[in-house]
C-alpha cells in the first residue's frame, strides 16, 4: 500500500499530517476487524513508504528555483537564434536586393526566407525529439509528476522553439526585403568591377 500526500507545510506540520493519516488508516482497519494493535503496527508498516512520498514532496518544492534560469536560458537561446537568422539574411541582402529588382514581392522574398529558416529548426526539433527522449533516462528520477515522454510538455517545447525562429526569422527578413533594390545592384556592381 502506497499513500501520497500533498500539501505545501512546513515539515513539521507535514509529519504531524502523516501521523494522522496513520492513525486514521489504524482506526479504519479496527474498524474492519483488526486488534487495534495490529491495525497500528500494520499502519507502520507502511509507513516506509508514506516517508518517502513525504520526502519527494519535499525535495519538488524547490523546483520553483528552477523556472528563472530556465527563463534565462530561453532568452539567451531566442537571442542567440535572433542572431544568427539576422547574420545570415543581412549576409543575403543583396541577393534579396536583386531579387526585389527584378520583380518580386516583398512579401514572397520574406516567405522564402520563413520557409528556410523554418526548415532548419525542423531538422533542429527533430534532432532535440531524438536527444530528449534518448537521454531522459538520465534526469527520469528529477521530474517529478512528469515522464519523460510527457507530450504535452514535449509539444509546449516544440512550439516554443518553433514560435522563436519563426519571429526570428521574420523581422530581419522584413528588414531585407525593404533593401532598395538599386542600392543592391550597386553593390554587386562594385564588387565585380
Amino acid at each position: 500500500m502506497k499513500w501520497l500526500i500533498r500539501r505545501r507545510a512546513k515539515n513539521q506540520d507535514l509529519d504531524e499530517e502523516i501521523r494522522f493519516h496513520l492513525e486514521t488508516e489504524a482506526q479504519q482497519r479496527a474498524a474492519d476487524g483488526q486488534a487495534i494493535e495490529d491495525a497500528r503496527a500494520g499502519a507502520r508498516r507502511d509507513l516506509g513508504n508514506v516517508a518517502l512520498v513525504a520526502e519527494v514532496t519535499r525535495d519538488c518544492q524547490p523546483v520553483g528555483m528552477a523556472r528563472p534560469p530556465g527563463g534565462l536560458a530561453l532568452l539567451l537561446a531566442s537571442a542567440g537564434v535572433y542572431g544568427l537568422m539576422a547574420y545570415g539574411v543581412s549576409r543575403r541582402a543583396n541577393e534579396i536586393g536583386i531579387r526585389i529588382a527584378l520583380g518580386a514581392r516583398p512579401r514572397a522574398v520574406v516567405w522564402m526566407v520563413q520557409r528556410e529558416s523554418l526548415a532548419l529548426t525542423d531538422w533542429g526539433v527533430a534532432a532535440g525529439l531524438v536527444a530528449s527522449l534518448g537521454l531522459g533516462r538520465l534526469v527520469s528520477g528529477m521530474l517529478y509528476g512528469l515522464t519523460v515522454t510527457h507530450p504535452a510538455a514535449l509539444a509546449a517545447s516544440c512550439g516554443l522553439m518553433l514560435a522563436v525562429v519563426a519571429l526570428a526569422g521574420y523581422v530581419p527578413a522584413r528588414r531585407a526585403a525593404r533593401v532598395d533594390p538599386v542600392v543592391a545592384l550597386r553593390r554587386v556592381a562594385q564588387r565585380a568591377g
